[in-house]
């Protein structure tokens, strides 16, 4: 289960350069996006991020990952 929990972290806030912060959750992009070789984004359709359910778009090369209201 460790390592499982570990990849979803990663794929989660990783690659797409996410820190969580006491900040809201919209400013936690910290970098551009880096997905592996032939993938072009990930997205998660809700969430819960600062307490709200958040949907989260981080495409491959944008500057930065984007959560948003779901």
């Amino acid at each position: 289960m460790a390592n499982i929990g570990g990849m979803l972290m990663t794929m989660l806030m990783g690659l797409p350069g996410l820190e969580i912060t006491g900040e809201a959750p919209a400013a936690w992009a910290r970098r551009a996006v880096v997905l592996p070789s032939g993938w072009k984004s990930i997205s998660v359709n809700r969430l819960c991020a600062g307490g709200r359910p958040m949907r989260l778009v981080a495409e491959h090369g944008k500057e930065c990952a984007r959560l948003v209201p779901a």
